[in-house]
């Protein structure tokens, strides 16, 4: 039993070593999205999806700034599924809506916690690393 759990924990790590690699590309092509007039918020959102699984991230956006959610899955635009929630689980946008756009830029009318879920576009994958990068105006 125990050298099982020891292959199992191996192979864990073996796992997280690929996911964190894989997901180097993703955050190469967010990165590139965010040009130079946003500066990044200094996370990186990532999350391994397999199948339909759905990866949510909270986050804080503040009264009067402009920002820019940027999202990647894959080397190529458009494999990711974004949406943008508000606490009461109301939508406030979906990429889904602008042909899976890999960034939307708006401006926060007043302070609040959002959500934000991302999900892959079955249509082009089953699997895969999801990133997201958030950027607000200089």
């Amino acid at each position: 039993m125990k050298i099982m759990k020891n292959i199992l924990t191996i192979f864990l790590v073996f796992l997280s070593f690929v996911a964190i690699s894989q997901c180097k590309t993703e955050k190469e092509l967010c990165t590139s999205l965010l040009t130079s007039d946003y500066i990044s918020d200094g996370q990186t959102y990532k999350a391994m999806l397999f199948g339909d699984q759905v990866a949510q991230f909270d986050v804080t956006f503040f009264e009067k700034s402009t920002y820019r959610i940027t999202g990647a899955s894959g080397d190529e635009k458009g494999n990711l599924i974004f949406t943008v929630y508000d606490t009461q689980g109301k939508e406030l946008f979906n990429n889904v809506d602008q042909m899976n756009a890999p960034y939307w830029d708006f401006v926060m009318e007043a302070s609040m916690d959002i959500t934000i879920e991302a999900k892959l576009d079955q249509k082009h994958t089953d699997s895969g690393c999801v990133a997201l990068l958030i950027g607000f105006k200089k």
